[in-house]
């Protein structure tokens, strides 16, 4: 059957002279073309996109290691929260730009992805234990009227921690498995 919405119907001369009303597929022109007709090109716009929202994301959370103060609790306990605060815009644009890399079926671009998501996920764990760290000595010299606050915001990038960790280094070992070269 025949989708109504992509047929044109035609009139045709039938047996004995008779008239009969035929549907025929549509013609495909510029402007009736949807773009679900067109699947290498959405999947090269996801990874624009997905390149952009990346390049935003990581931009920002590059931008709070500078300038490098090691050594300042303050400092390190406020930029690591900060970090797994921000890491869903990065995030999302990886995503996209590794679906796209899955759908265009760009191996070195899945490849490449999958070796930057792991690198993630390990420097996610090495931030994550500086941070267990600093939370010990914040929580213990922080006003006891602060303290509540403190186990949340830990309690909360913990968390964080855990689900961009498990997520990144899932997404590193799929796209790994995915690009391998067909046997």
């Amino acid at each position: 059957m025949t989708d109504p919405s992509r047929t044109e119907l035609r009139e045709r001369s039938g047996a004995a002279g008779t008239r009969v009303i035929i549907p025929e597929p549509a013609r495909r022109t510029p402007a009736r073309e949807s773009l679900g007709t067109a699947p290498a090109t959405l999947w090269t716009l996801t990874v624009a996109l997905g390149a952009a929202l990346a390049a935003v994301g990581w931009v920002d959370l590059a931008l709070l290691w500078y300038p490098i103060h090691f050594g300042t609790l303050e400092w390190e306990f406020g930029t690591a929260s900060s970090l797994f605060d921000g890491l869903a815009l990065g995030t999302v644009g990886l995503g996209a730009l590794a679906l796209g890399a899955l759908g265009r079926d760009w191996r070195s671009l899945g490849r490449w992805l999958a070796i930057v998501c792991i690198v993630i996920a390990i420097a996610l764990l090495a931030v994550y234990g500086l941070y267990w760290r600093d939370s010990a000595l914040v929580q213990q010299y922080a006003p006891p009227e602060s303290r509540p606050i403190l186990r949340k915001a830990v309690l909360k990038a913990t968390l964080f921690a855990a689900i961009y960790v498990a997520l990144y280094a899932w997404l590193g070992s799929y796209l790994w498995v995915k690009t391998r070269a067909s046997k």
